[in-house]
């Protein structure tokens, strides 16, 4: 990823890290979809944005799509190590109802939750498969 593209990622993160969180609209997963639209340029956040508004709604939406790591798989992501993360690549929290989705920014992933805004995790601290795009993103 370029310097440019690495500070597309960051604004992005910062605008919503400045939002409240908000189901649908700017939760973990809308986020990694604008995310994922702008590396693959597929328009994947217009299929769920505003479709649910609490968890319950969220859970229903995502069992009318393929669970996150097989659809990264069919899109042609490479699943990896977290040991082989960088800037960028997604990280997805396995749940037997629910993904929840994060992006790789440095030593940590970053994502929204609900009560505590913007969080960061350090790479490796609790169970998820990372998924890496290997071309140069789209934009």
């Amino acid at each position: 990823m370029s310097p440019a593209q690495e500070a597309q990622l960051i604004k992005l993160l910062d605008m919503a890290g400045r939002r409240r969180f908000q189901w649908g609209i700017n939760d973990c997963n809308t986020l990694a979809l604008e995310w994922l639209d702008k590396v693959q340029n597929k328009g994947w956040l217009k299929r769920v944005w505003g479709k649910y508004d609490d968890a319950k709604g969220a859970i229903k939406v995502a069992k009318s799509l393929p669970r996150w790591c097989d659809g990264l798989v069919e899109e042609g992501w490479i699943e990896i190590p977290h040991t082989q993360a960088s800037v960028g690549d997604l990280a997805v929290m396995e749940d037997k109802h629910f993904d929840r989705v994060h992006i790789v920014l440095g030593p940590h992933v970053v994502s929204v939750h609900e009560s505590l805004g913007m969080v960061k995790i350090p790479l490796g601290s609790i169970p998820m498969r990372y998924f890496k795009w290997p071309q140069q993103p789209q934009f």
